[in-house]
This record gives structure tokens, C-alpha cells and sequence, in this order.
């Protein structure tokens, strides 16, 4: 399956999350709304790319640094404070590496 078949399935409204609060029909980040989103916490106040899922957040920096996501020339674009150097990879990098 390509990286677009592999996203545009995520759309399919039956499909569901193994974070249980994106399965609640009141929350706003199910697995067919995934955004892209700086943040920081208590652990670490670096602030870094993540996506919403549910109540959650995935640490985009920490599954690169653990090397599960691909970015070219492996920069350390979700380590940043903006998503302008990831959002500058362009459309198909951003695939590739949701498909990671």
C-alpha cells in the first residue's frame, strides 16, 4: 500500500485508535483529525512538534530521535519551537513520514 492509500485510509470514519479518548464521538482529535502542534510539558520545557490524538500528544521529536520516523538528511525538524522547517519539506515528505 502506498503512503497516500495508507492516509486516506485513516479517513474512514469506522476506523478507530488505540488511544481510547479518540474513539469518544465528543472529542474533537479522532484518528481522522490528527494535527500537527508545538507543545511542551512538565518533563521536558523544550517546546517541540507533536499531534493531538484524543486527550494525548505524540512527541514527533522523541520517535525521530528513536529513529521511527524518516525526515531527509535526518533533520531535527520536530526538535524546533516552529513547524516551518517540517512544513518546508514539502507534501511528500510530510506522507512519508506519517508512513514511517
Amino acid at each position: 500500500m502506498s503512503a497516500v492509500s495508507d492516509l486516506q485510509a485513516t479517513l474512514d470514519p469506522s476506523r478507530k485508535s488505540w488511544v481510547e479518548s479518540a474513539n469518544q464521538p465528543a472529542n474533537d482529535f479522532s484518528i481522522q483529525n490528527l494535527p500537527f502542534g508545538i507543545f511542551s510539558d512538565s518533563t521536558n520545557a523544550a517546546r517541540r512538534a507533536g499531534v493531538a490524538i484524543g486527550e494525548e500528544i505524540v512527541d514527533l521529536a522523541a520517535l525521530q530521535a528513536a529513529g521511527l520516523l524518516t525526515v531527509p538528511s535526518n533533520a531535527e525538524v520536530f526538535a524546533r519551537d516552529t513547524l516551518n522547517d517540517f512544513i518546508a519539506l514539502g507534501r511528500a515528505h510530510g506522507a512519508a513520514c506519517a508512513s514511517s
